[in-house]
């Protein structure tokens, strides 16, 4: 049995070492959005230590009588100012967002520890990652040389590695959102490859399952396990994922800290194809 700990679209690195330290993992697989992401804490946490953007908040809501609620932790807004608040709040947070302190702190808070992962994770198992849309966000964040001069990760977009005889194929965004890219490599690869780890649009899921690996890894939406056309294919953008791989079982596919149901009823009913996955998902 191999042991794959597999999430993506990373919305804070806290706590992520503890479940390389539960799992005990053979393989990590981060499928993308590990630099940045569109709901990532950072957007918002990193404001917070800017001293410019909290004193020009304080003047807005004194402006517009707003006061904060210290116990619901809430902004309390008289019904005549919500929408110059609104519009307000945002021209803010576009303004400081662009500033050099804010790129600073949301490095420290963020990027520093996704590099900080990859060396604590790669010294106990081995740790693969593919880039996902929102990894090019800020430039230099994602670098391929950086994560693979860190002892046990390897950059895979693109790319096949074998691990303990199981072969994983990498398919970053560039390669999963281009359907002549996909098309080629099933052709190429179809059932040959034992682990797909994909950042993968919805529409083209259904084709990276034709490649018929024992395990599709898709990052990018969702969260939950599903068979599509026979794959089992777990969605780690809502929460990780343990998955047991087995020779001559089908896998075993855990999800612990995702509301597994809200997903599967969501996604199944936009698409029929998305068959929810017969094994129990949740662990405690």
């Amino acid at each position: 049995m191999t042991r794959i700990l597999a999430f993506s679209d990373v919305s804070t690195w806290d706590g992520q070492k503890r479940l390389v330290d539960r799992y005990r993992p053979a393989v990590v697989a981060l499928a993308g959005d590990v630099t940045s992401d569109g709901a990532a804490s950072f957007w918002t946490a990193a404001l917070e230590r800017i001293p410019g953007f909290r004193r020009s908040r304080g003047s807005l809501r004194r402006r517009l009588g707003v006061t904060y609620s210290r116990t619901r932790k809430v902004d309390v807004i008289p019904g005549a100012a919500v929408d110059e608040w609104r519009e307000g709040m945002r021209v803010l947070e576009q303004r400081f967002r662009h500033t050099p302190a804010f790129l600073a702190a949301r490095k420290r808070m963020h990027v520093d520890r996704f590099y900080s992962f990859l060396r604590y994770a790669g010294r106990v198992s081995r740790v693969l990652v593919v880039k996902g849309d929102h990894d090019d966000e800020f430039a230099g964040d994602y670098h391929v040389d950086r994560i693979e001069s860190i002892q046990g990760c390897e950059e895979v977009s693109g790319r096949t590695i074998t691990i303990q005889d199981w072969t994983f194929l990498g398919l970053g965004f560039e390669q999963a959102a281009n359907r002549r890219t996909l098309r080629r490599l099933i052709s190429e690869l179809k059932g040959q490859v034992d682990v797909v780890v994909a950042h993968v649009p919805q529409d083209n899921v259904r084709l990276v399952a034709g490649l018929k690996p024992k395990v599709l890894v898709r990052g990018h939406y969702g969260g939950a396990a599903f068979i599509i056309d026979r794959t089992p294919a777990v969605f780690t953008s809502a929460g990780h994922a343990v998955i047991d791989l087995h020779k001559h079982a089908p896998p075993r596919i855990r999800c612990p800290d995702t509301d597994v149901d809200l997903w599967r009823r969501d996604l199944s009913q936009s698409y029929p194809w998305l068959v929810p996955y017969p094994t129990p998902t949740r662990i405690s």
